[in-house]
């Protein structure tokens, strides 16, 4: 029999990849091997076929922890319902996006197979208690991270790593932190530019590659890191997982991070300038990490049961303990739960993203060219569709001058052709990734530099730094929705 977890192989075309994807599959991995998992037992599921049915799939338990459970469900329903054609599906360290909650709630296929496999275990309190408005039984498990080991307790590592840190933050640090511990510092990105060869779609190779460059990261955090500096839920909670001392910045402050003020405790500025530089410590987890590995142990002895395999993960006292704490587990509602629902309306996101360019955009007067191919760009689209603006194309710098490729429907250009074609078009600077050792709002600044050296006007030229952060989590996929949705 085998057991299954997510392979993030994208589909679409995507600039840049996130090793804390990757992350959570290799943690349920881990606590497998500490089972004694046999390598040869273990597959791989990609994330954007987990709804396609595949009549070749070995019989097996599909494990499918993530933080993004949903977002590939429309249009072709290629993620949900999960199709379990010779599996059962063991949810635990899952996530769904707030901004699919009513989306959700009205897919019936959804509900039926979330019902069939609870109780569902959650990443977060703002899905625990969705899922309980659907009538679904589901319990709080943390992030699965936690339970990767400890790392030697002789390992003190001799770097601080500082992993996607704003400017700001940054500075402070180097005010306050010693001259011999900046010595130390080395500075880390999470999101990481995708194999070249993973324009259009990422191949089996390109997936365990990026696989491979996760373990790479998980390594040298256990091996090298005296101290991590980040803003990165999978960078702070495999690092607390291992032993490492850790400072969390919640650069989010929402639900999704949440989960980390479930363990840590998220550092402020003030907390940062006053730390204690020479007294690093890491936090205890133990009991957290304890509760974690039991319920899910737990719970993949119900489910092996349930496929027909004699097994016992626990002993009789740790089976009874972990039905009544899973029982506790599924009726307490503690911790709170931070998310309020929230519905923007499509006129709202338009004037938020516009501004008073929204009127002369709307009637057309000039072309609109998307500036970007990830899935900020793929989201802005449905919404200036549906207020009835019509892009014409999709540019990225990665496409050659050469290449004319096909994103969404539209043409994705190149930088050359932007220039030839369209200097009297609105740009949307749609991107959302960090490039290698830049961030994200740097990515956004050096493209509107780039647009103004070849002759942009600069008031042609509009971007989504205060925008992304507003609302890319209510921003849907592509799919026309009623109007009772938005």
């Amino acid at each position: 029999m085998k057991y299954y977890v997510i392979a993030y192989k994208y589909s679409r075309f995507r600039n840049v990849i996130n090793l804390g994807d990757d992350m959570q599959s290799l943690a349920i991995e881990d606590m497998l091997k500490q089972l004694s998992i046999e390598e040869d037992q273990l597959d791989y599921i990609a994330r954007s076929e987990m709804g396609v049915r595949n009549p070749s799939r070995e019989k097996g338990i599909f494990i499918p922890a993530t933080g993004g459970l949903a977002w590939n469900t429309y249009p072709a329903k290629e993620d949900l319902p999960i199709n379990d054609y010779n599996l059962r599906v063991l949810y635990f360290g899952t996530r769904i996006p707030e901004g699919m909650f009513d989306a959700m709630r009205h897919y019936d296929a959804f509900i039926a197979s979330m019902k069939k496999y609870e109780p569902i275990g959650c990443r977060d309190v703002a899905t625990r208690d969705y899922l309980r408005s659907l009538g679904i039984k589901a319990f709080f498990t943390k992030c699965v991270s936690l339970g990767l080991d400890y790392r030697d307790k002789d390992v003190k590592g001799n770097k601080i790593f500082i992993v996607d840190i704003p400017d700001n933050i940054n500075d402070i640090i180097k005010e306050s932190m010693p001259s011999k511990l900046l010595e130390k510092t080395e500075y880390l990105r999470q999101k990481m530019n995708a194999p070249s060869s993973a324009r259009g779609q990422m191949s089996d190779n390109d997936a365990l590659y990026i696989n491979q460059l996760a373990k790479e990261r998980l390594d040298l955090y256990k091996h090298e890191a005296m101290l991590v500096i980040t803003s990165r839920i999978h960078v702070a909670m495999p690092c607390a997982a291992m032993g490492i001392p850790v400072i969390f910045y919640d650069k989010a402050n929402n639900s999704r991070s949440a989960v980390v003020s479930s363990v840590l405790t998220p550092y402020t500025k003030e907390m940062i300038k006053q730390f204690d530089w020479n007294n690093l410590k890491a936090t205890d987890i133990s009991e957290t990490k304890r509760e974690l590995k039991l319920l899910f142990n737990y719970r993949l002895q119900q489910e092996e049961l349930k496929m027909g395999l004699k097994t016992q993960r626990l002993s009789e006292k740790e089976f009874k303990e972990a039905g009544d704490l899973l029982d506790l587990r599924c009726r307490e509602e503690e911790p709170k739960n931070t998310y309020t629902p929230q519905i923007f309306s499509t006129t709202a996101m338009v004037t938020a993203l516009l501004g008073d360019k929204k009127e002369e955009v709307a009637r057309l007067s000039r072309p609109v060219v998307l500036f970007g191919a990830g899935d900020l760009s793929r989201r802005l689209l449905v919404i200036l569709r549906r207020y009835g603006i019509n892009p014409v194309c999709f540019c990225d710098n990665k496409i050659s001058k050469e290449e004319t490729a096909w994103h969404e429907n539209l043409p994705l250009i190149s930088f050359e052709k932007l220039s030839k074609n369209h200097k009297n078009s609105y740009v949307i600077i749609s991107t959302s990734e960090a490039e290698d050792q830049i961030t994200a709002s740097e990515v956004e600044d050096q493209i509107r530099s780039q647009l103004l050296q070849h002759g942009f006007n600069d008031d042609y030229i509009i971007d989504c730094k205060d925008y992304y952060s507003l609302y890319f989590e209510y921003l849907p996929p592509p799919i026309v929705y009623g109007s009772d949705f938005m």
